[in-house]
């Protein structure tokens, strides 16, 4: 009997063990140290999607396909965060880094969770941009808009679908589970953006005009 409770003790303390050892993602479940890695890569992504680097999902590092170049996405490694904050401005590497942050304080509150999963409620999760509590069946949960996203208003909020089946709502080709940024977007800060990036263009063009008409007066 003694054996039998020993043996109870052992499993249930290699399942906290286990279990605390691992953080979740949009993507799945990783251990905290390739969590960390995985889900900066993803921020940079997310946030500069046009730019040199991309995640590699099998090696959770970022990589310029062109060359192929390899670079950790470590926030604590100041020659890996060199390289990459090198293909952005000042302001986009302090989002990227803000971004790195919100998803380990998610890792963290995971880590420091006392609830137990179920199997019947929506798992706490990092989506990319926000970290999300475990949520109930058919319901819909909230969280202020992040900070670093682009054009985003942190007084509002995002919301997340937890539906009946305790699975969060997914969406695309490749169901991947789904968050509403929309409404943290500030659209009329938008196209006042667009106004001026299409302002500055036209004046280009403009004061470019003068010296292709004397270029050619003088050809």
């Amino acid at each position: 009997m003694e054996t039998c409770g020993l043996l109870l003790v052992l499993v249930l303390c290699r399942e906290v063990f286990c279990q605390s050892h691992y953080c979740r993602s949009k993507f799945g479940v990783y251990e905290v140290a390739d969590y960390n890695i995985h889900a900066c890569a993803w921020c940079y992504f997310f946030l500069f999607p046009e730019r040199d680097y991309k995640p590699n999902p099998l090696t959770h590092t970022l990589e310029i396909q062109t060359n192929g170049s390899r670079v950790y996405p470590d926030i604590n490694n100041k020659s890996a965060t060199g390289e990459i904050c090198a293909t952005l401005s000042s302001d986009e590497c302090d989002k990227w880094r803000l971004c790195c942050l919100a998803s380990r304080d998610c890792c963290t509150r995971q880590l420091m969770s006392s609830a137990v999963d179920d199997n019947t409620s929506c798992p706490t999760t990092w989506d990319g941009y926000g970290c999300w509590d475990a949520g109930e069946p058919g319901t819909t949960s909230y969280i202020s808009c992040p900070n670093f996203l682009q054009y985003s208003v942190p007084t509002r909020s995002a919301l997340k679908t937890c539906n009946a089946d305790g699975k969060w709502l997914t969406k695309g080709p490749l169901s991947l589970e789904w968050t509403d940024y929309t409404p943290c977007l500030s659209y009329e800060e938008l196209k006042v953006s667009i106004y001026i990036s299409v302002g500055c263009q036209i004046a280009s063009l403009l004061c470019l005009l003068p010296s292709v008409v004397i270029f050619l007066m003088y050809k």
